[in-house]
């Protein structure tokens, strides 16, 4: 054991364990939660204000990865879904992209608007690239929608269409899981995060919804297991069910997996074997107790979320005990 700067004590490096590491990864994820929403309730109002001058909006209300706690460390967006009065209606005869654009041109005059990268017609974005650093608050995305029998119809920006869906019944199933099989949320976000670690490439898996919906089906298969082994797991599943079409759990919008073409299939499923591989040898290089070889190998698939010290996310060392649940 040694001393941290704020007389706490640290776990020597060398036996701080590959699920140790896992976990304090989750809890560094799932702790700021309450500031994100702080920070979005300030914004969320000054857009839904700016864009009532110019539509007429039946209503508005935050949704997305964010709200369900299952963001990812490089990505926190949160998406302020701009319900639209019928009388702009029309609209929905025409691509997306048109009333995208409106909405930026709007926004753009009162705040700091960029487009997200690899998309073909992005949504208006509020916040700058710093939002993506630890502990900032999240990119708020502007998306124009509109009333439907069921749900509301918003934007699909990778097929340049409206599709319908329903955020509240996904948002329910995701709490559904996460009552059924505490850490589920946790084991998303870690999978996430992987997901969209590498800003220099396209995200490996699209859209983020398909990970939840794979970890929704695949979760009765992990109860007992640590998280090291649960992310074992989940790679192995994907990789093995990788040409199977996964649909929307809500049962609106299209297959999850309709977002990806085969060039993305072949390029994701490359990824995912690796991940389940890399991990397995993590796993067995822990078995051994080779813990700084456990983390070099975690941290090449999950990136910085891994620590190769027990530090929080203030950077102080602390201690962590074996099998305690920090989450």
């Amino acid at each position: 054991m040694e001393k941290s700067a704020g007389g706490r004590l640290a776990v020597a490096v060398d036996r701080f364990s590959l699920e140790d590491a896992l976990r304090l990864a989750a809890h560094r994820l799932h702790a700021d939660h309450a500031a994100i929403m702080r920070s979005a309730a300030l914004i969320g109002p000054t857009i839904s204000d700016t864009l009532a001058g110019h539509f007429r909006i039946r209503r508005s209300f935050t949704a997305g990865s964010v709200m369900r706690q299952t963001w990812a460390d490089t990505r926190r967006e949160m998406d302020l879904i701009i319900v639209l009065d019928d009388v702009h209606r029309g609209h929905l005869g025409s691509p997306p992209a048109i009333l995208i654009e409106q909405f930026a041109a709007i926004l753009r005059e009162t705040h700091y608007t960029n487009r997200r990268k690899g998309m073909r017609h992005a949504a208006v974005g509020i916040g700058g690239p710093e939002s993506y650093a630890f502990s900032c608050p999240p990119r708020i995305i502007a998306v124009p929608a509109f009333e439907a029998p069921r749900g509301i119809f918003i934007p699909d920006q990778w097929n340049e269409r409206w599709i319908c869906i329903d955020p509240g019944g996904f948002d329910a199933l995701c709490e559904n899981a996460d009552r059924q099989y505490p850490g589920w949320r946790n084991l998303v976000q870690v999978l996430k995060t992987w997901n969209n670690r590498d800003e220099k490439f396209e995200p490996f898996i699209k859209p983020g919804l398909l990970i939840e919906a794979m970890a929704m089906e695949i979760a009765p298969s992990l109860g007992g297991l640590d998280l090291g082994l649960q992310l074992s797991v989940m790679f192995q599943t994907m990789y093995e069910r990788f040409d199977e079409e996964w649909p929307d759990p809500a049962g609106l919008a299209p297959a999850l997996t309709s977002y990806m073409s085969p060039k993305r299939r072949a390029f994701a499923r490359q990824h995912v074997q690796h991940a389940w591989l890399t991990l397995a040898q993590a796993k067995k290089a822990n078995d051994r107790q080779d813990y700084r070889e456990a983390k070099r190998l975690a941290r090449s698939v999950l990136g910085r979320i891994v620590s190769t010290a027990p530090r929080d996310e203030y950077g102080d060392l602390v201690e962590v005990k074996p099998g305690e649940r920090i989450y």
